[in-house]
């Protein structure tokens, strides 16, 4: 029995090893790229929902390879996954404000499977062939993350510190989370299988995560704030800059101007940004940031600032000799 078991165990994760692919690559404005591609048939990942999750890890290290940002940590003893920063692919179901009524359980995401009515999450990668229409008729439809039709894949962007020289990334599957688990064993109040599951999940190793796929991508220099990758911060990164600054475009596509890495975009950076400015035209001004950090700085000609230097000593100077002069 311990044979088969262990045979069956190398199967699935030969078939998991085979179900995703990672593309790694660096972005301008120091973001890296990391595109996880759905080799399966179905989304990414399947089968029981409210249990199975993956996700994507990333190690940044610098050039003597300490440690400088995780994203996607997950800590084995406590069996918790630090979602910050990362993407996490999973669905969960959830309770209308009419199902939780006729229930009596909170709206909102819920455990409770043969009672929920809703998705309130599938983030979960579509295979070759999506059509959005067809998924969302069929009640599988994509909710929190955006796929174009006919896409397999998925590009999870990470801010990269200045002084990182390589990233490790790691793409995770797990067959339970702690939470579910927690949750059968607290609402199991009529035998003792609850408690039971949850022991054996403990015994086995509280579902370790399984590696799909993993990368190493070796780092190049960059300037933070610029955008389109041309080597400057200029007035098209600045545009770029004020869509993030007013959250009309999605926060992955703004990791260039995160010049703090706090993960938004807000004055602190657009100080940053005034401050990196390279072009030979004024430094852009941003109304929301007005009476903030961010303020315009004028950018003056370098044969201003010469001639101001050179009125400077003059003046300097004429002080100098009328102190000196006999009156």
């Amino acid at each position: 029995m311990l044979f088969r078991s262990a045979v069956g165990m190398a199967v699935a994760n030969d078939m998991l090893a085979r179900a995703a692919s990672l593309e790694l690559a660096q972005d301008a404005g120091g973001v890296l790229r990391a595109r996880v591609i759905n080799e399966s048939g179905h989304k990414l990942p399947t089968g029981h929902i409210e249990g199975r999750r993956a996700w994507v890890q990333v190690r940044l290290r610098d050039a003597d390879g300490r440690l400088l940002r995780e994203y996607g940590g997950y800590d084995p003893v406590t069996a918790e996954l630090d979602e910050s920063g990362t993407v996490v692919y999973e669905m969960a179901v959830g309770l209308s404000d009419g199902a939780a009524a006729a229930t009596g359980l909170a709206a909102g995401r819920t455990t409770h499977m043969a009672l929920a009515d809703t998705v309130v999450k599938d983030t979960r990668i579509p295979p070759r062939g999506f059509q959005n229409s067809a998924y969302a008729a069929a009640g599988a439809p994509v909710v929190g993350r955006a796929y174009a039709d006919g896409q397999y894949w998925d590009d999870a962007r990470f801010w990269i510190p200045a002084s990182a020289a390589r990233a490790e990334v790691t793409v995770y599957y797990q067959t339970v989370t702690r939470h579910y688990i927690e949750a059968l064993r607290d609402g199991n109040q009529s035998d003792h299988w609850g408690q039971t599951l949850h022991g054996l999940w403990q015994d086995s190793g509280r579902a370790a995560p399984i590696a799909m796929a993993a990368g190493v991508l070796v780092l190049e220099g960059f300037t933070r704030g610029d955008f389109n990758g041309d080597g400057e911060v200029d007035p098209q990164d600045a545009a770029r800059f004020a869509e993030c600054l007013a959250g009309t475009t999605d926060a992955e596509s703004c990791r260039a101007g995160d010049f703090d890495g706090d993960g938004d975009i807000d004055c602190s950076d657009a100080a940053a940004l005034i401050a990196a400015w390279t072009a030979p035209q004024p430094a852009p001004t941003f109304d929301a940031c007005r009476g903030a950090q961010a303020y315009a700085i004028p950018v003056l000609d370098p044969r201003w600032l010469a001639g101001l230097a050179m009125a400077l000593l003059v003046l300097a100077w004429c002080g100098l000799w009328r102190q000196r002069s006999p009156h």
